[in-house]
């Protein structure tokens, strides 16, 4: 059977979402299913991980119905997503943190406003290629430390939204580039982390995942993946 066909995933803000792409970059089948926002108190915003990935279990499922052929015509996986989410995990993928904080929660604030006032920009910029804003999850670690020590000396990484759905897909563990430069804690010029802005935020490397380019294979749909969504087990799944 010819592999024609890209799985496309997204996971949005309001919805997980799935797509089959054919070869000249046309939607074949499309399917998504709505997840809510949790806002807990005036510029908090949080979303359950688990409900992701329900989604986007049910989004491929349904295309899969769609398309009886589609699962052996697959030829790789790419998934997207909200930016800034903060997801913790331990060794074994496990959430430690039933809920992430998103890219549109405020509730990092004073602690971007104290970095702010105790740190010129030019002792900063060229190492986090970004100002400070309350989005970036080095600010948001910052806070899930002193408001959540549990989850976070639980979490052995911290992951965006896609990276989530990716380990659940593969086991694997990594963050592409996109999405590690609007962290505040990589260095735009060797497009790693960098030591500098991890020091200042007082944060731990280790957390950190390994960095990748998104055009790298990250590696493949486990068996109890393809049991839970219908795909083959051993589809290629890229890093971005």
């Amino acid at each position: 059977m010819t592999c024609d066909l890209t799985l496309a995933i997204d996971v949005g803000t309001g919805s997980a979402r799935a797509a089959l792409v054919d070869g000249a970059g046309g939607i074949v089948s499309i399917a998504s299913r709505e997840h809510e926002q949790i806002v807990p108190q005036f510029g908090w915003a949080e979303q359950r991980p688990a409900d992701w990935w329900a989604g986007v279990v049910f989004s491929i499922r349904k295309l899969l119905a769609d398309v009886p052929d589609a699962a052996g015509r697959i030829s790789a996986v790419s998934a997207c997503g909200q930016m800034h989410g903060s997801v913790l995990v331990d060794g074994a993928g496990r959430l430690t943190r039933d809920t992430a904080p998103l890219w549109n929660d405020k509730r990092t604030i004073d602690i971007v406003r104290a970095f702010e006032a105790a740190h010129a920009p030019e002792s900063y910029l060229s190492e986090s290629g970004n100002p400070p804003t309350p989005a970036w999850p080095g600010f948001k670690l910052a806070w899930l430390r002193d408001n959540d020590p549990k989850a976070y000396a639980s979490a052995a990484h911290v992951l965006m939204p896609k990276d989530y759905i990716n380990l659940m897909l593969t086991g694997e563990i990594a963050m592409d580039t996109g999405d590690a430069s609007c962290s505040f804690l990589m260095t735009p010029r060797s497009r790693q982390w960098s030591p500098q802005m991890i020091a200042l935020l007082g944060l731990d490397a280790a957390k950190l995942p390994p960095i990748r380019e998104p055009l790298e294979i990250l590696g493949h749909v486990t068996e109890a993946a393809a049991g839970e969504t219908g795909l083959m087990t051993g589809t290629p799944v890229l890093v971005g």
